[in-house]
């Protein structure tokens, strides 16, 4: 069926564009070729999603009508749907990277957690990826610094937390 291709293309130009702005959820997903990276989270990059996934939804909501598919990909359509809709939400509405210094750490600590505990590559390779993304440290913080602002002293308090185990989890990994 036509329309079953058009939409597993879309579905993996989604997913290639995801990976690429979310490094780290790439690398959960067991793709790699960002592993020595981490998100933008500047205003700027967010707007570029947002336009994005805008346009995105746009186009497969006009192309792919939801009925021409069968049942388990209009289930999978739904839930295309459902991803990008949550994420504008998140980024428009909640504007976490506004409100969280956590989601910052979290980039940051989950990321190079994954590329330890996952033994898809030789450790030599999987530490010089380590390497890369410590390295992306710096300008994933500054970003934060930047964006946060009017946030809950609570979640101030979970940042400094995180901040405080993650310096001891890089220490010790170092």
């Amino acid at each position: 069926m036509p329309d079953s291709q058009s939409f597993r293309k879309r579905v993996q130009e989604y997913l290639e564009e995801l990976w690429k702005n979310n490094p780290v959820t790439a690398t959960s997903a067991g793709i790699h070729p960002w592993d020595d990276c981490l998100p933008s989270l500047t205003e700027a990059s967010l707007r570029d999603r947002c336009q994005w996934l805008r346009k995105f939804e746009n186009r497969l909501c006009q192309e792919i009508p939801l009925g021409t598919l069968p049942l388990s990909e209009q289930l999978d359509y739904q839930a295309l749907l459902g991803n990008i809709r949550s994420e504008l939400l998140d980024i428009e509405q909640f504007q976490w990277h506004k409100r969280l210094p956590s989601l910052y750490l979290d980039s940051a600590l989950y990321g190079v957690l994954l590329l330890l505990i996952r033994d898809f590559a030789p450790l030599d390779q999987r530490a010089r990826k380590v390497l890369g993304r410590l390295k992306e440290l710096p300008r994933l913080f500054k970003e934060g610094s930047q964006q946060i602002q009017n946030t809950s002293p609570v979640y101030i308090d979970i940042g400094i937390e995180i901040l405080l185990n993650g310096k001891i989890f890089i220490n010790q990994l170092v």
